[in-house]
Parts: C-alpha cells; structure tokens; sequence
C-alpha cells in the first residue's frame, strides 16, 4: 500500500510578490489554453495528433 504525504504552507505575499505570483500564473493559463485550442482544431480539423516538437518550437519563440 502507498502512502502520499502531503505538506500545506499558507504563505503571505507582499505586493510585489503576489503581481508576480498573478503574471505567471496568467502565462501558464495563457500557454496551456493556446496549446488546447491547437490540439483541439488539428485533431477535429485533420484527425492527428501534433507532434511533441511542434509544441517546443511554439514555445520557443
């Protein structure tokens, strides 16, 4: 039987802290709903899966 620890930490930012606690978590929202709009309309459009390069070139640039 596996047994998961798990650790909660409250923590309070300051101002500064918490804009760049909400930037990033814009930019993974942002990156991760561009990608599924594109897996999305290849898979309906074509019915194929995007290569993983595609998606490292995307994000590269």
């Amino acid at each position: 039987m596996i047994v998961y620890k798990a650790y909660k930490f409250r923590i309070y930012p300051n101002k500064k802290q918490m804009e760049l606690i909400n930037k990033t978590i814009g930019c993974s929202r942002f990156v991760f709903n561009f990608f599924l709009t594109k897996i999305t309309e290849d898979y309906f459009g074509v019915r194929r899966n995007l290569p993983l390069q595609t998606d490292r070139k995307v994000v590269k640039r």
